[in-house]
């Protein structure tokens, strides 16, 4: 059987989606002991957030290359600039969490991809990339390890749960079912994410070869 098509957070190619204008407001905090609040990032002398955007963008496009070593600097870079803007626990830093896990996860080193899904997830319960990122990190663990694909189809049953009409899951879902060589299921996945998404041609793909 040929290899099946994993779906990446973003399609292949695909720059970090950009946030809508005026749609980023700096945090704003009140000063020790009372009084007014002021703007949290004209205090810090860090750079300004909307630099997190393009370094984010510029490090997917590297990623997308495969050129790793140099996006991971600029990952983590727009990780601190939202963190220093926004605050450690704001939802916003789930997107630039997940990116830092997939640049790991493509990379194979799982073990620093999951801990970053898990801090996502924690601050943003209802982000549907780290959900299906993290069902494909267990699903890459799986190889003799039937506890881990357990742990990936709950994933993606939880996703699914939060927005039942999100087309990457099911696709994972499919890939999931597999390897455990229920091919009927997977079918029946691969064909929602489909009609979800036309566009999305891992789906077409994975459905195709298996027909």
């Amino acid at each position: 059987m040929r290899a099946l098509w994993p779906l990446p957070a973003l399609p292949p190619g695909a720059l970090h989606p950009l946030r809508p204008r005026g749609a980023r407001v700096p945090r704003r905090t009140s000063r020790p002991g009372g009084g007014r609040p002021t703007d949290r990032t004209a205090t810090l002398g860090a750079d300004p957030p909307e630099l997190a955007l393009t370094l984010n963008n510029l490090a997917e496009l590297y990623r997308t290359q495969r050129r790793f070593d140099e996006a991971e600097p600029l990952y983590e870079r727009a990780l601190k600039i939202d963190e220093d803007s926004l605050g450690p626990t704001h939802p916003s830093l789930a997107l630039g969490l997940n990116n830092l896990a997939l640049l790991h996860y493509d990379r194979g080193a799982y073990i620093k991809a999951e801990p970053l899904l898990r801090r996502a997830l924690a601050i943003n319960a209802t982000y549907l990339p780290a959900f299906n990122q993290m069902a494909l990190l267990f699903l890459g663990r799986a190889q003799g390890n039937a506890k881990a694909l357990d742990l990936a189809a709950v994933v993606c049953r939880q996703a699914q749960l939060i927005n039942a009409n999100y087309a990457p899951i099911y696709n994972t879902w499919g890939l999931i079912n597999m390897r455990k060589q229920n091919v009927f299921d997977a079918l029946r996945m691969f064909e929602r994410a489909s009609q979800l998404d036309p566009s999305m041609f891992e789906a077409h793909m994975n459905f195709g070869q298996i027909t």
